[in-house]
C-alpha cells in the first residue's frame, strides 16, 4: 500500500501524471476505506484533470471525512472543492478550522490566510473585516496571556501594587 501511494507521489513530481493517477488506484483498490488514501487518490485524481474536484474527487474527499472529520488533508480538500463550487463563505469556516490547529507564525499558516482572506473577498467581505494578513501578537511564553495584556495598559501597575498591599495587611 504504502509503496503504491509513493509510487503514486513520485510521478506526479516527475510529471507524469496518468502513471500517478494509475498507482493511486491500486492503493485505492488495496484500502478503499483508508482517508489517507482516499484523500491522495482524490488529489491525484484533481491533478490529473486541471485541479478539478468536481465528479470522482468529490466523492472521495466526502468518504475520506464520513470515515475521520477530522482528516486535515481531507478538511483541506474540502475546502477547496466549496471554493471551486463558488461556496466561499464554507471554505473560509473550514479552513478557519484548520488555520486554528497550526503555528500561527509558520509560513503555512501565513499561506493558508492569505487564501482565507481570498475567499472572504469573494464571498464579499469588506476589506476592514478581512482576517488578518498576519498572526496576532502572542503573550511572551512566560507571561500568562491576562498578565501580558495587562502589561499593555498604563495603569497595569496600580491593581498589582494594590493586591500585594491587601495581601501583606491580612
Amino acid at each position: 500500500l504504502d509503496g503504491w501511494l509513493m509510487l503514486g507521489r513520485t510521478y506526479f513530481a516527475i510529471d507524469q501524471p496518468q502513471k500517478a493517477v494509475a498507482a493511486l488506484e491500486r492503493a485505492y483498490g488495496l484500502a478503499p476505506q483508508q482517508p489517507d488514501v482516499l484523500v491522495a487518490y482524490a488529489e491525484g485524481l484533481a491533478a490529473s484533470q486541471n485541479s478539478e474536484f468536481e465528479g470522482k474527487p468529490a466523492e472521495l474527499i466526502q468518504a475520506a471525512l464520513e470515515i475521520d472529520p477530522a482528516h486535515p488533508s481531507g478538511r483541506w480538500l474540502s475546502g477547496m472543492l466549496m471554493f471551486q463550487r463558488g461556496q466561499f463563505n464554507g471554505a473560509v469556516v473550514a479552513w478557519r478550522s484548520l488555520l486554528d490547529e497550526m503555528d500561527q507564525s509558520s509560513q503555512e499558516a501565513a499561506n493558508l490566510r492569505e487564501t482565507i482572506r481570498a475567499a472572504q473577498r469573494r464571498a464579499g467581505v469588506p476589506d476592514d473585516q478581512l482576517l488578518a494578513a498576519t498572526a496576532p501578537p502572542a503573550a511572551p511564553p512566560s507571561m500568562p496571556p491576562v498578565v501580558a495584556a495587562a502589561q499593555d495598559t498604563p495603569q497595569a501597575t496600580a491593581p498589582a501594587a494594590d493586591a500585594t498591599d491587601a495581601a501583606d495587611a491580612t
